[in-house]
């Protein structure tokens, strides 16, 4: 009974936040007044995603231990996956961007397209950026450089490049590279919040 409760519940609040989403701007719609104001949830939600993980999941244990490195603090140290934790992270990013789960194609409603009708050239570069930012994130523990993860072959865990020279060396591009991309994705939402609200509605709603 409180199982079918819990999941009876959870989909009403999907469908609610979806229904509200969708409706944004729409009369008596009081979570999103404007569509602006949906948009601004989707980008500040990317923005603190890039952030978590570059100022926190990663630059956390980069910086312990007086700035030698700590693993003891590293996500999941011990199931071995905290780099393609944060490359899905960073890969959900993208997803929101294009407006599906896709990385290299956009959906025809998207950030994306709204941004693109403005500013064409650094839409793509956004989306480059992240694409950069996943491979950064991989080549951490890539060793072997075969764009695969395998620490039975030799490949670096997160927990151990946190204190190792070439590990930290990587890190550190990958820590430089998602501050640039946090820096992007806040002029995207500062360029987008001046955009014209008939655009929005035209390129963002379907």
């Amino acid at each position: 009974m409180l199982v079918e409760d819990l999941s009876k519940l959870k989909t009403e609040s999907e469908t609610f936040y979806r229904d509200n989403f969708k409706t944004a701007g729409a009369a008596g719609n009081d979570n999103y007044p404007a569509v602006k104001s949906a948009v601004e949830e989707m980008v500040n939600g990317v923005i603190g995603i890039a952030d978590e993980v570059g100022a926190g999941k990663i630059s956390d244990p980069y910086n312990g231990n007086s700035g030698a490195g700590d693993s003891t603090i590293v996500e999941s140290r011990y199931a071995y996956n905290s780099l393609d934790d944060f490359m899905n992270n960073i890969r959900s990013i993208l997803y929101a961007y294009h407006g599906k789960r896709d990385l290299i194609a956009s959906a025809d409603y998207s950030l994306y397209k709204m941004y693109q009708a403005s500013y064409p050239a650094d839409a793509d570069a956004v989306r480059d950026q992240i694409l950069g930012v996943i491979q950064s994130i991989e080549a951490i523990g890539d060793i072997n450089k075969d764009g695969n993860l395998d620490y039975s072959n030799g490949d670096m865990p997160f927990r151990r490049a946190v204190t190792d020279a070439t590990g930290r060396a990587r890190i550190a591009v990958t820590i430089q590279s998602l501050q640039s991309l946090k820096a992007s994705l806040e002029t995207m939402l500062s360029r987008l919040q001046r955009i014209n609200s008939k655009l929005i509605l035209t390129v963002f709603c379907n």
